[in-house]
């Protein structure tokens, strides 16, 4: 017989929260967690009713491979470097949560509220992210290759020099989001709103941008080798001196010597050299 199978869990005392639901007392919780993630995740099982709270917790570097922290008060908590794999955190409340350096990979942040948390340096590799609150989040230098942020809203977030190759944004909301030289290969931003999100030095090749929204953004130095967009791509008033044909940052376009008297915008620019699914205007058109 399992170790599992014959402890009795604890009775924990259990307070109300004014407003709310119930509460764990925040030292027994602790002692709960510290006990290893079978126990607590039994615990948790057995007590659904219970939302535990481990605000402002210390929980550095913690071994908490498959944690159940769904619905957990998780606001201010300290995670860095803690190894989380394929751990559960559905609609945690998570303000101003600390993950830099954590391993999270294929972890599951459905509907989480994480305003104002950073996840610097976390190794984000195809988690879920759908439909999360991601307010001001800073995922620079994080590797989120596979994640999943459809439906998230990320405005004003930073993920400059984030590994981003193959996730998904659709429905996303990147307004005023800060992405210098992300790589977005083969991405799919298809409906994501990049209204004044600075994409500078980003790698979009193979990405699929159908019905993106990219108006006042700076695209600057992006890379669009094989990027798909359509008619319903927005590039209006978006800031583009030059792009990258090919990866590596091979193929400027348009050149130094002709930057001066290129009168294109970059609707005509980008739709020309990438997909051409936009009808390219003619160079006596005034630019948008």
């Amino acid at each position: 017989m399992s170790q599992l199978a014959t402890f009795k869990i604890p009775e924990y005392s259990v307070e109300s929260k004014l407003g709310g639901g119930l509460t764990v007392v925040n030292q027994e919780q602790l002692t709960c967690l510290r006990r290893g993630v079978a126990f607590w995740n039994k615990w948790r099982e057995d007590y659904p009713e219970v939302q535990p709270d481990l605000m402002n917790a210390n929980l550095k570097g913690m071994y908490l491979k498959g944690i159940n922290f769904r619905e957990t008060n998780l606001t201010d908590t300290d995670l860095k470097g803690a190894y989380c794999l394929k751990g559960s955190f559905q609609n945690v409340e998570g303000d101003q949560a600390h993950f830099d350096g954590s391993y999270l990979k294929e972890a599951d942040f459905t509907g989480a509220y994480l305003q104002g948390s950073s996840f610097k340096g976390a190794d984000l590799r195809n988690v879920n992210f759908t439909n999360a609150h991601l307010v001001g989040v800073d995922f620079r230098g994080a590797d989120i290759q596979g994640a999943d942020f459809s439906g998230a809203n990320l405005y004003r977030s930073q993920l400059m020099g984030a590994i981003a190759s193959e996730t998904k944004w659709c429905k996303a909301n990147l307004l005023s989001a800060n992405l210098l030289g992300t790589d977005l290969r083969s991405a799919n931003l298809e409906n994501a709103n990049l209204t004044r999100a600075n994409l500078e030095e980003v790698n979009l090749s193979n990405a699929l941008a159908f019905h993106t929204n990219f108006e006042q953004a700076t695209l600057t130095g992006v890379c669009i080798d094989q990027l798909k967009i359509n008619n319903q791509t927005n590039f209006r008033r978006a800031v583009c001196d030059f792009v990258y044909l090919k990866a590596d940052r091979q193929g400027r376009y348009p050149f130094p010597s002709n930057y001066q008297s290129l009168e294109e915008d970059a609707i005509a620019l980008i739709s020309r050299i990438s997909s051409k699914l936009i009808p390219m205007r003619s160079s006596s058109s005034s630019p948008v």
